[in-house]
């Protein structure tokens, strides 16, 4: 049985680095009260960003990501727009970098780690109600996140004792820190600016679709995604926020459920734990599983096997012998040269 993680960004805060954007905005401000601003970015644009992510209290990524596009309206021209996003990827690039060097993944207990998650995954395919302790598991990781944290797990599993999970080397959907790192939306109509030729709109669409520029800079990467996504089983959303911006992967999820009556997906959504026990817990839930339907274009057919569970304690809670994190320190805050 082949079955599929996508994880997003509640993976990593789940780890115990502060990648939340609440988190990096404050990190962001403390680089441009530094007056530390590079040269490849004037003064004006600067300022416009600067405003842009201050405007709202945003509580995930991909509601910076909207904001930007409705956003660049204010910018001059398009050369400017690619600019102040060049800027905040740059910017962004540099905080996980940090952030990412707080996770030691301990090597020499390879074999305890992948015990701990060997039981994580179990446990996750049970709530499917498709587990049997008979069946071989092939598992694969599709990343939303920039990090290489997930990758470190795998790689430090797999010279470990055999089980009936088997892992494949993690994929990262919209790229890696040190390589190719994409913010953006998901189509024009996210976006908010007055074109005036095909050629200015085709420009600033290689510079803001998040599927041209996946397309672009890692079409054989997507291509595998794909490939993982297509060929599962199940699939276990753990993490996201599942955000417009990202519709064209829960368009191609959608597809995926459709095919087959057999096929189900599983979302794990964030309960803040004031009322994870009251009766808004089920609304809560229920709003994930409806963006979902909203965003995929999936019908009444196969909402039957939308399965919505809320985040539980056990759920990737490594122990430290495994997996340590370092506490935030003065390093941390430091300028970018």
């Amino acid at each position: 049985m082949k079955v599929t993680f996508i994880v997003g960004n509640g993976f990593d805060i789940n780890m115990g680095i502060d990648t939340k954007y609440s988190d990096f905005y404050k990190w962001f401000l403390v680089q441009e009260e530094s007056k530390n601003i590079p040269s490849n970015i004037d003064s004006n644009t600067h300022r416009q960003l600067v405003e842009i992510m201050g405007k709202k209290n945003l509580p995930y990524w991909a509601d910076l990501e909207e904001l930007f596009g409705k956003e660049i309206r204010n910018f001059q021209n398009i050369d400017l727009v690619k600019s102040a996003k060049e800027y905040l990827e740059v910017r962004l690039n540099t905080y996980l970098e940090l952030q990412q060097k707080r996770v030691k993944i301990i090597n020499e207990n390879g074999k305890e780690l992948k015990e701990q998650l060997d039981n994580f995954i179990i446990q996750f395919i049970d709530l499917s109600g498709r587990y049997s302790k008979n069946e071989q598991y092939t598992v694969s990781f599709l990343s939303f996140n920039y990090t290489d944290i997930i990758d470190r797990i795998i790689e430090t599993t797999k010279n470990t004792l055999e089980s009936n999970c088997v892992y494949c080397l993690p994929k990262h959907i919209h790229g890696l820190i040190g390589k190719t790192l994409i913010l953006g939306v998901d189509s024009e109509e996210q976006y908010e600016y007055n074109v005036s030729t095909i050629e200015e709109c085709e420009d600033l669409n290689k510079s803001m679709l998040k599927p041209i520029l996946n397309s672009l800079t890692r079409g054989k990467e997507v291509e595998d995604i794909l490939n993982h996504i297509n060929e599962s089983d199940l699939i276990i959303l753990y993490g996201a926020s599942i955000g417009g911006t990202d519709a064209f992967w829960w368009r191609k999820i959608g597809d995926w459920l459709k095919e087959k009556a057999e096929r189900k997906l599983v979302i794990i959504g964030f309960i803040d734990s004031s009322y994870a026990v009251s009766g808004t817990c089920q609304l809560a839930l229920d709003k994930y599983k409806n963006r979902f339907i909203q965003f995929s274009s999936c019908n009444k057919q196969v909402e039957g096997r939308i399965l919505v569970s809320k985040t539980e304690d056990w759920m990737f809670k490594f122990d430290n012998s495994v997996i340590s994190v370092r506490k935030k320190g003065i390093f941390d805050n430091l300028i970018m040269s």
